[in-house]
């Protein structure tokens, strides 16, 4: 019991991981897309910061976290795949007048959009397990799980009805019975294949949103109509130590990239 509170207390209020610092960081590059417009580009030359880090650091710094390359290049590539079609989300809003309806495409455009594969990849190697990339079938499954997972939940919280980018837009009867279908289906897969230690991660990944939504103030947010909720003090003890020292515009060369690495102190403000 005293190592589950201390567990508890270190996470939640005194302090972080920091040897998984840059697999918390791809897994928040990964979630902003979806709320800015974020011209691919400014990812790549660096423009793009997020609590002052750039998406370049954050490839170094998993790398330094002992990351495999070929698990790194593969979320990489899952992170442009997801931030290009993000962007096109934004800016062609017809652009799901092709996959609504349709609940494959649907499932498969939505993993996609919230690159689950790249953080499931990540999210293995944060257990020592090293993803097998476009071949790892049993990751793709939760990836998908995970994702429709979201859905549920924020249909039972109210906030997804209605909504433009649901899985189930359109015959919302129809598809809500195929979703549920597909989720069950594939947790069933995810019993029977042999994947070994990964199982254990895996499987909670693919329910995971059940956990998540409910804590989330973006969803919180959004049932009770859209009111902000301000951090609490709590949050901003675990926030401090992601944040990195502002970089002024004279610390940029001309090709927008950062020429100072300096990060602000991994010190958690009390």
């Amino acid at each position: 019991m005293e190592q589950i509170w201390k567990t508890t207390k270190e996470y939640f209020g005194d302090g972080y991981f920091p040897g998984h610092y840059w697999k918390h960081y791809y897994i928040a590059f990964a979630t902003i897309p979806d709320d800015l417009q974020i011209p691919p580009v400014d990812y790549i030359n660096g423009k793009f910061r997020f609590l002052g880090h750039t998406w370049p650091e954050c490839r170094e710094g998993l790398l330094a976290e002992g990351v495999h390359p070929d698990t790194v290049k593969f979320a990489e590539m899952c992170l442009w795949r997801e931030i290009i079609l993000q962007y096109l989300e934004k800016v062609d809003p017809e652009l799901w007048s092709i996959v609504v309806s349709k609940m494959t495409l649907m499932a498969h455009h939505r993993v996609i959009s919230a690159n689950a594969h790249g953080a499931g990849a990540v999210l293995l190697a944060s257990g020592g397990i090293m993803s097998k990339g476009v071949e790892d079938k049993a990751l793709e499954i939760s990836s998908i799980c995970h994702c429709l997972s979201l859905d549920m939940a924020k249909e039972s919280i109210g906030v997804l009805k209605g909504e433009k980018t649901e899985s189930v837009a359109g015959d919302r009867q129809q598809l809500k019975r195929e979703l549920l279908w597909l989720y069950v289906r594939g947790q069933e897969y995810l019993q029977m294949e042999p994947t070994g230690n990964a199982f254990f991660i895996l499987i909670r990944y693919a329910s995971a949103s059940f956990q998540y939504v409910p804590m989330m103030d973006r969803y919180r947010e959004r049932a009770c109509g859209d009111v902000r909720f301000p951090i609490t003090e709590a949050m901003s003890r675990i926030l401090a130590p992601y944040i990195k020292e502002q970089t002024s515009p004279e610390e940029l060369n001309g090709d927008r990239q950062p020429v100072s690495t300096k990060v602000a102190s991994q010190k958690v403000v009390s």
